[in-house]
């Protein structure tokens, strides 16, 4: 009875033991995620205060999600949950592809748009240095620059980490601007007018 993006914890376990039903991965995701909901367990307060907090300061601005590439998926997930949940337009890119073309749009002062830099352990040596460049650049004309850290020791419990901070994130951001979370009119409206062709 849930949305797909309410139901992720179910569909994720599940693919995961499809592939190795298959013999296509080992069962070693068993132990990361096991660990990555002991993680969510002493963290869930925590996120739950920050994406609050966060809220209050985004709710009226165009959020612009950077991650490194190895994170895409994660930025693409807060893309779209704060696309449905909260109701408000934002993009994502990644490092170091928008180096080479997005980096030279920073041109001009903003109050309307925040980014966020979504980081993770893992991240290359060179990519982490490139990011603090591009928030040296960024912070000069947006108003509001804001730093996730993704925790875990693997890369299973750092994207559980990471979708479970934005979804916070989005959920606050509904109630901060007075939507219904779960409303999706537009989609709704959408399917039905394709349904008459």
């Amino acid at each position: 009875g849930l949305p797909p993006r309410a139901a992720l914890g179910y569909s994720l376990v599940q693919q995961l033991y499809i592939l190795h039903q298959f013999e296509l991965i080992s069962n070693f995701f068993e132990e990361e995620l096991q660990a990555a909901f002991e993680l969510l367990q002493q963290e869930q307060a925590n996120i739950k205060k920050i994406t609050q907090s966060w809220a209050k300061m985004l709710s009226k601005k165009t959020i612009v999600i950077y991650t490194a590439t190895s994170y895409e998926a994660l930025g693409i997930r807060w893309r779209q949950q704060l696309n449905e949940n909260a109701k408000m337009l934002c993009w994502h890119h990644v490092l170091p592809e928008m180096n080479h073309n997005e980096l030279v749009g920073w041109r001009e002062k903003t109050t309307d748009k925040a980014v966020i830099f979504i980081h993770a352990s893992d991240t290359a040596k060179r990519t982490k240095y490139r990011f603090g460049i591009v928030e040296q650049i960024v912070s000069q004309y947006s108003s509001c620059v804001l730093n996730v850290e993704t925790k875990g020791n693997s890369m299973i419990e750092r994207y559980v980490y990471g979708i479970h901070f934005g979804d916070w994130l989005s959920f606050y951001l509904a109630e901060e601007r007075n939507f219904d979370a779960m409303e999706i009119e537009a989609i709704d409206y959408l399917k039905n007018s394709l349904s008459k062709i």
